[in-house]
């Protein structure tokens, strides 16, 4: 349960659980030329693009688009970078975690983006409060 693991599109879900408790659905975000062209899968939304909050977290869940989760990132914390510190912070003050550290908001490999099985098990707790 302690093994550090890659998690993947799982991380997905930390970026939607932040996004929803700490933004508002109904907000419009403009999409980066940097999240337009993200790597690996993606929802094709393009630069400049003004889309509702809430439709970008369904389609980084339900089509795992990497691109709608760095115009996530981008819009809650200004940066993916800054994003990034938000994340990991709210992982381990609100959400218990101890053994994650998350590089970017959508999933892809980097061998410092870790979590553990025992961490994970914490995300649906944290969302029942």
């Amino acid at each position: 349960m302690d093994k550090r693991m890659y998690p993947a599109s799982l991380t997905k879900v930390a970026t939607a659980i932040y996004a929803i408790e700490h933004g508002d659905k109904n907000e419009l975000v403009t999409v980066s030329k940097k999240a337009a062209k993200a790597d690996g899968s993606s929802v094709f939304i393009e630069p400049g693009e003004e889309i509702e909050l809430s439709k970008l977290i369904a389609g980084m869940l339900i089509n795992s688009g990497n691109d709608a989760a760095i115009a996530i990132a981008e819009h809650m914390s200004g940066s993916e970078k800054l994003f990034m510190e938000d994340l990991n912070e709210f992982l381990r003050k609100e959400v218990n975690v101890t053994d994650t550290h998350f590089t970017n908001p959508h999933g892809l490999f980097d061998k410092d983006h870790v979590t553990t099985a025992s961490d994970l098990e914490n995300y649906p707790i944290c969302n029942e409060k």
